[in-house]
């Protein structure tokens, strides 16, 4: 989904302001995000690999609904501030030399474009290693091939309306449908 939307990037007037604020964006969304999923999917993989047993099942049911609570717990808060700080985020870490108050809105408008995203990019890193603990690695990869796909038809949609933060949304509306 990353190169679909720097391809979609690349009709945008002033391409390259577009791609630098996506890319700088991803690293501050990274973060959090980053530091949470590991804190999150790291312990329940194994959790969740005991539980693959049918008769298990009520349990592992009880374990996924347990992630994706914990999940919204820390990452809808998370989302909320980010997206409330947007600009200031922007202006503190990367405000200086070229970088100037213009490219600090543009990397805060894609900024909170992602964090619209944060629970559910990591809800469906839970539900893909519910797969993976399943021994189905093909189901994520059929729907990641699809998404594929249905990234490029939203990038198409949104890029003209919406610019840089339209490719943004395209990816998290592809990461709800996916969820």
């Amino acid at each position: 989904n990353v190169w679909t939307d720097l391809f979609f990037a690349s009709f945008i007037p002033n391409a390259a302001a577009a791609v630098s604020a996506m890319g700088y964006a991803g690293l501050l969304i990274q973060t959090p995000l980053g530091i949470l999923s590991s804190v999150i999917l790291v312990p329940l993989f194994p959790i969740l690999s005991k539980l693959t047993d049918p008769e298990n099942w009520g349990e592992l049911k009880q374990r996924i609904r347990q992630g994706l609570i914990l999940t919204a717990l820390t990452m809808l808060p998370i989302s909320a501030l980010t997206i409330a700080l947007a600009y200031p985020i922007s202006r503190v870490v990367y405000e200086r030399g070229a970088f100037n108050s213009e490219a600090s809105q543009l990397t805060a408008a894609v900024l909170a474009a992602y964090a619209i995203g944060m629970f559910v990019y990591l809800g469906r890193d839970i539900l893909v290693r519910v797969f993976y603990a399943l021994g189905d690695g093909d189901t994520p990869f059929r729907i990641s091939i699809v998404n594929i796909f249905l990234n490029a038809l939203f990038d198409y949609l949104l890029v003209e309306k919406l610019g840089a933060p339209g490719l943004v949304l395209a990816t998290v509306g592809v990461n709800v449908i996916s969820m």
